[in-house]
């Protein structure tokens, strides 16, 4: 062995001082236990180890006993009163005095680069020390990181290797003499457990760190510290190329649960008998630690299609070209002007947004979520400690059919005379409980009505005294036969769509009654079925609109199929500007709204009776008024309406693919609160204070509002007492 430097020779001399020292002041030696005479023995079957007062509380009842209502006052109060400087003090405090014992980066990597034992070379790889002291955890969330699954294991057993191969130079488990140097008061595991502050009862894991050391030094290995670690547990009992592996990834890849890929596991075993039942652990386990495949949720897509030459892409494709051209064109020709070319112009403000919103009833409370407050036996407000005792349950009651408010919804922008752009909401058409239908369909539905009254009695036969004849309904209601006719069919469940139509033209006509688009303006709606027929067409066309419908127009109908020609491409709610993009959900949020502040009021309250979900009447009658008087606010409509030329320019940029709507919802919430650039993620509107703004609600509940900000009135109301 060559011999050694004066730089490696002064690092021993260093080495050892700092040794002796420690063991100066380690603990002194033993004293001589004085001998004591023998005690008889006892001649019961069990001697008592020792005398305690047979009424007093067991050790553990003083463990676990409650604590005084003084201490837990005294602990509620150091909670309340912590504060953010106090919780950084007291977490950099516990960091230096873990850290204490660590020493500089520099004199570790060194002392561990080269160190001689008994006459042989204990070599210590440096760069996975330096990892290691990159890796030590400086911050309190990494702190806090370490202390979950084998962070604390891991660094312990890091530590107490570096300890016994560095600073203690790896003694042999016995000297050449036979006698342990590992055990003992002051033994090597002994000396590690005090220095690195280790309980006294885990000394079993400091001498299995020494005896794995060892034997992976002694077979020419490097130790690993979470060798251990991997191999607890029990073996796993699917294989990863196993039949059973098989058989779960097939199941789980045609949507099957944990729990039926189990069962499918176990019928295989019970069928063929080729191994044991497993369990549902052992599916979970293979499927998470699989590499072979990765199990997340399901995600989703708006409807449309991806296949960009589908005639719905080609085609919408070809109708956004189209709009994007007229919209373009609105820039220059004013409303009713004459216009070069076979397109109209379009503008914002002369157009009638419609489209079809449906929302199902509720049994029970508005909200999804449910806040129970604690009261005591006084009717206060009190802790589960003091007493505080959880107000009953409030659920809600789910029936197989429920009911469902039918609404077809409308809005638009106009201009004023002063030039200012007004956003608008308009009356909505109800047919709850009914279904649309074309009107052939119609017609069909009222002669099949006419004919079912053939040969029946009275009132639909005359009697004998007038002549005993068939009268039906134009013999029963001579003048308002046609009238009864259809309220006959409406009856069945049906309406026909040219009652939508009519709506939606009587409607849209006053809205633009006296501003520059009076006459001029354009209907839009969406592709339903029964809107696009012939028989509803012809009804348009009776009134005067059929050209004056958001359509596909002149050549454009060249480029796409039969299907989509003269008519409008559905499964596009970003092009239902304030309606499905994005007025209906806020109509949806601001109803939970007011039937949330109705509730306030006690049972039998004139608001709370009307702002009520359990009835299809009711229901529709607010979503009316809060779509009339609340949600969509006028800004808003403008907002989402003004928005149609970007969404056509993005579709039209995706060849008329589907586009993911967070496209749609862009402005100061995707920058940074420092303005120093885009967020990461778009964050929602309630996460910053300046987007945070409070939902309208209707008028005739502000009052209501006014008295949830009141906080004398919150005191009184949340007590029973009062």
């Amino acid at each position: 062995m060559d011999a050694l430097s004066a730089e490696e020779v002064t690092l021993m001399e260093q080495l050892q001082a700092r040794h002796s020292a420690h063991a100066a002041f380690s603990s002194p030696e033993p004293k001589a236990t004085p001998a004591y005479p023998p005690k008889d023995v006892s001649t019961s079957k069990k001697a008592p180890t020792r005398s305690r007062d047979p009424l007093a509380p067991t050790t553990k009842e003083e463990r676990y006993k409650a604590k005084s209502q003084k201490a837990a006052v005294y602990a509620r109060l150091q909670r309340q009163e912590a504060t953010k400087a106090s919780a950084k003090a007291a977490s950099d405090k516990a960091h230096n005095s873990a850290m204490a014992r660590w020493r500089l980066h520099e004199e570790r990597v060194a002392e561990a680069a080269l160190h001689y034992q008994r006459g042989r070379e204990v070599i210590i790889d440096a760069e996975a020390l330096a990892a290691a002291e990159r890796s030590t955890p400086t911050t309190a969330a990494e702190r806090t990181a370490a202390l979950k699954g084998k962070g604390v294991s891991t660094s312990r057993r890091n530590a107490i290797f570096f300890y016994y191969t560095v600073v203690l130079g790896s003694p042999p488990p016995k000297d050449e003499d036979g006698k342990d140097l590992w055990g003992g008061q002051r033994g090597t595991v002994a000396t590690i457990r005090e220095v690195l502050l280790i309980p006294e009862g885990s000394s079993r894991i400091v001498a299995d760190v020494l005896a794995d050391s060892w034997e992976a030094h002694q077979v020419g290995e490097q130790y690993d510290p979470d060798g251990r670690l991997r191999l607890r547990g029990r073996k796993a009992l699917i294989a990863e190329d196993s039949d059973e592996a098989y058989l779960i990834l097939q199941s789980k890849r045609v949507g099957m649960s944990l729990g039926d890929c189990t069962s499918l596991v176990n019928s295989y075993h019970r069928r063929t008998g080729a191994g044991s039942l497993v369990s549902y652990g052992a599916v979970q386990r293979f499927v998470a630690e699989s590499p072979m495949c990765k199990l997340g949720k399901r995600g989703t897509k708006k409807s449309g299609k991806d296949d960009l030459l589908s005639d719905w892409c080609v085609a919408r494709l070809a109708q956004c070209d189209q709009w994007l051209a007229q919209f373009r064109l609105g820039h220059t020709v004013p409303p009713g002007a004459a216009y070069p070319g076979p397109f109209p112009p379009y503008h914002v403000h002369a157009i009638a947004w419609w489209d079809e919103h449906h929302k199902k009833i509720r049994l029970g409370h508005a909200s999804k979520w449910e806040c129970r407050l604690r009261f005591d036996e006084d009717g206060n407000l009190a802790r589960e400690e003091d007493g505080g005792v959880l107000e009953d349950a409030s659920e809600t009651t789910t029936t197989k059919y429920p009911g469902e408010a039918r609404g077809c919804f409308g809005g638009g922008v106009r201009m004023l005379a002063n030039g200012e752009l007004e956003g608008f909401t308009l009356e909505a058409c109800n047919y709850s409980g009914l279904q649309v239908i074309a009107p052939d369909l119609w017609e069909t539905k009222r002669v099949a009505e006419e004919r079912s009254k053939i040969g029946k009695a009275s009132p639909w036969t005359a009697s004998k005294k007038n002549g005993g004849q068939w009268l039906g309904y134009r013999g029963r209601f001579p003048d308002t036969w046609s009238e009864e006719l259809d309220k006959a069919v409406t009856k069945a469940g049906f309406v026909c769509v040219t009652k939508l139509m009519k709506h939606v033209i009587d409607t849209s006509e006053a809205a633009f009654k006296g501003t520059v688009a009076e006459g001029c303006f354009f209907i839009f709606h969406d592709g339903l079925s029964q809107w696009w027929t012939p028989a509803a067409q012809a009804y348009m066309k009776s009134r005067g609109y059929e050209h004056r419908q958001m359509r596909i127009l002149g050549p454009t109908n060249d480029r796409v199929c039969k299907r989509y020609r003269g008519k409008l491409v559905g499964d596009s709610p970003e092009l239902c500007r304030g309606l499905d993009a994005h007025g209906f959900a806020d109509l949806d949020a601001a109803v939970a709204l007011n039937c949330s502040l109705a509730s306030f009021h006690p049972r039998g309250h004139p608001l709370r009776e009307k702002w009520s979900m359990a009835k299809v009447d009711t229901l529709f009658a607010a979503m009316n008024e809060t779509w009339l008087h609340c949600a969509p606010t006028g800004a808003r409509m403008l907002e989402d309406v003004a928005k149609i030329e970007p969404v056509l320019e993005v579709i039209v940029a995706a060849k008329g693919g589907v586009v993911a709507d967070e496209f749609y919802r862009t402005g100061r919430r995707c920058r940074r609160a420092d303005d120093k650039g885009d967020c990461a993620r778009k964050p929602p509107k309630r996460q910053r204070k300046e987007t945070l703004v409070a939902k309208p609600c209707h008028p005739e509940l502000e009052a209501t509002y006014e008295l949830l900000m009141d906080p004398k009135r919150a005191r009184e109301g949340l007590s029973k007492a009062h």
